[in-house]
């Protein structure tokens, strides 16, 4: 066993099913996440003795004074602490004997929760990799991206670094331009949504800044994408853009709305967007009116998307009306306390979704980029829907 150092081994994701009976939770929801640690590791060194062994080892390379036969904790309570769960016994020298082999693996006992309550993060780590797809715009030699995009990104990397140290993270841009048709756009990405062994996807950015995005919403929604056919009898969209009808359209959204949908539902709202005032976002059952853009404060919305599929990856779509709120949805996605369970027979979870909204203060602007002020950011609606009985062909 090599000493410690400052580069983590990796481990793999420990197992976060809900119905595993090591996982045992308490009644505030809580769940012991150092049995499931254990269990991985237990995996790793072969058996529960030589696990104990390991321990053992770590523990006096460490400098750590123990008596000079046995391990410093016994195979069996490591399997009394792994298959017991919660009705396990565990004193200060079990933690302290078990903080040097732990911290081997970016576990240590420091830094890791030894009780975790388990939220959308924490089902987002549990595949061990993670990819995050970006809009992007060609510009001379490089490609742009939002500033609020790489934000957010950050943001879910630093919740994802308190669910699981080692997850895999790759950022992709996903090119948008004008003498491409969306497909085109998205096809070198396509692969990611068949692989069995495949990343986890993270997709920040609305359907108008990024194809991605539209790609993976028809897919979860089961709605042939890009326009390229009509939604499936009776259904409807449970959200939709609404932008200034002057803005630049690059393809068709069944995510995205029409002035006249708009006007059928709030006539003051529709003239605010059609003067270029406001933006829009159309539930159900509520219309949310946007500012923010114009005035460079007021109250902003956006959208949280998640679903478990059915090979085990799952999918993160975080967007708003504007790029503020794509940042704010990533800074309270971590918030959502979802698991996204498997459901049963390999089949694609129920789809998570909710609607964030924050304040935002006035603008912070310099000549190269627009930071904004959130205050009162909150998870405002929240809800879970069927997955639908057929996929899509948005992918295909």
């Amino acid at each position: 066993m090599p000493k410690p150092s400052s580069t983590p081994e990796e481990i793999p994701a420990p197992d976060t099913d809900p119905t595993s009976p090591k996982q045992s939770a308490s009644p505030g929801g809580a769940q012991f996440r150092l049995s499931s640690i254990l269990d991985k590791l237990k995996q790793k060194e072969g058996s529960f003795a030589a696990l104990a062994r390991a321990i053992t080892r770590a523990y006096r390379e460490s400098g750590a004074t123990h008596p000079a036969h046995g391990d410093v904790i016994d195979r069996r309570k490591l399997k009394s602490l792994v298959e017991q769960g919660k009705g396990a016994v565990l004193t200060m020298d079990d933690l302290f004997a078990l903080e040097p082999y732990l911290s081997q693996f970016g576990e240590s006992l420091a830094l890791r929760p030894i009780l975790q309550k388990p939220d959308l993060m924490d089902a987002l780590a549990t595949c061990g990799r993670l990819t995050f797809l970006l809009g992007s715009r060609p510009e001379t030699e490089r490609r742009m991206v939002s500033e609020y995009d790489v934000l957010g990104v950050g943001e879910i990397q630093r919740a994802i670094g308190h669910a699981q140290s080692s997850v895999r993270q790759e950022v992709k841009t996903v090119p948008m331009a004008k003498d491409r048709s969306p497909r085109d756009q998205v096809r070198d990405f396509i692969p990611l949504l068949h692989d069995d062994n495949g990343p986890s996807l993270c997709c920040l950015a609305s359907s108008r800044s990024n194809p991605f995005t539209e790609l993976l919403l028809c897919e979860i929604f089961g709605y042939p994408a890009f326009g390229e056919g009509p939604l499936p009898e009776d259904a409807q969209p449970p959200f939709r853009l609404v932008w200034n009808p002057t803005l630049p359209d690059l393809y068709d959204s069944h995510f995205c709305a029409d002035i006249k949908a708009l006007r059928e539902r709030d006539p003051a709202a529709a003239a605010e967007v059609a003067a270029g005032k406001a933006s829009a976002l159309l539930t159900r059952d509520d219309v949310f009116v946007d500012r923010v853009t114009p005035r460079g404060w007021g109250d902003t919305y956006g959208v949280c998307v998640a679903q478990r599929r059915r090979r085990g990856q799952v999918w993160l779509l975080l967007l708003g009306i504007t790029g503020a709120a794509t940042f704010v949805s990533a800074k309270v996605a971590n918030r959502l306390a979802t698991r996204l369970g498997e459901a049963p027979g390999g089949q694609d979870s129920n789809i998570y979704w909710g609607i964030v909204r924050a304040h935002v203060h006035e603008s912070q602007k310099h000549q190269f980029f627009d930071l904004r002020q959130f205050a009162q950011e909150e998870i405002f609606t929240q809800t879970t829907v069927p997955a639908p009985q057929r996929a899509s062909s948005a992918a295909r």
